[in-house]
């Protein structure tokens, strides 16, 4: 990592290797940083108190990824954190390797997809401090051929349905005078990627 912040080396290779090899070095990259994460050294550097603790937050797309490291990330700050993914097993056993380390947090099996297990997920959980929308990406397809179904799937895990969580957990939060909603998404909404046309 302190390689690649000293040279432009890697943006070079990942130029010539085009969108795979450009992908394939964010990977790399991302799991080199979650490994530092988990270090004991990154413990030791990672000093700063963003003063959570006693908050909760749910995070969505939380068994893995992007998602799991957020969710680790503010449960290690001393949040409550509500674990929704589709994959309960996965959950589950997040939940336990936190309870491990004294950390709290509550498996919350739901579908982005599917609105009545994310009011009911919410419901177990209640209303967060936190919410963190995010879900896994669409398949790769190209925009004169996406099936009409496809569009309405995908519209409700990425956007419908992040708007109703958004709604329903706003007014708690503007009573209690305190609330972050965060939105993960592709960078294709930025500067479209090729074949990723349900995300462009």
């Amino acid at each position: 990592a302190a390689l690649a912040t000293r040279s432009p080396a890697w943006l070079l290779a990942a130029a010539a290797c085009g969108l795979t090899g450009a992908l394939a070095l964010l990977g790399f990259f991302g799991v080199l940083l979650q490994r530092l994460h988990r270090s004991a050294q990154w413990a030791e550097l990672a000093t700063m108190d963003l003063q959570l603790a006693g908050t909760s937050a749910l995070v969505c797309g939380a068994s893995q990824g992007l998602g799991f490291a957020i969710a680790e990330t503010l449960a290690l700050e001393g949040c409550r954190v509500g674990l929704l993914a589709r994959n309960a097993a996965k959950l589950e056993a997040h939940v336990a390797d936190f309870a491990q380390r004294g950390l709290a947090a509550v498996a919350l099996p739901a579908d982005m997809g599917n609105w009545l297990s994310l009011a009911a997920a919410l419901q177990r959980f209640g209303t967060p401090s936190i919410l963190v929308n995010n879900s896994g990406g669409p398949p790769p397809v190209d925009v004169t051929a996406v099936d009409p179904n496809l569009w309405r799937q995908q519209f409700e895990i990425m956007v419908l349905n992040q708007m109703r969580l958004t709604e329903a957990v706003l007014p708690a939060m503007r009573q209690a005078r305190f609330g972050r909603i965060l939105s993960v998404a592709s960078t294709s909404i930025v500067e479209p990627i090729p074949v990723l046309a349900v995300s462009n």
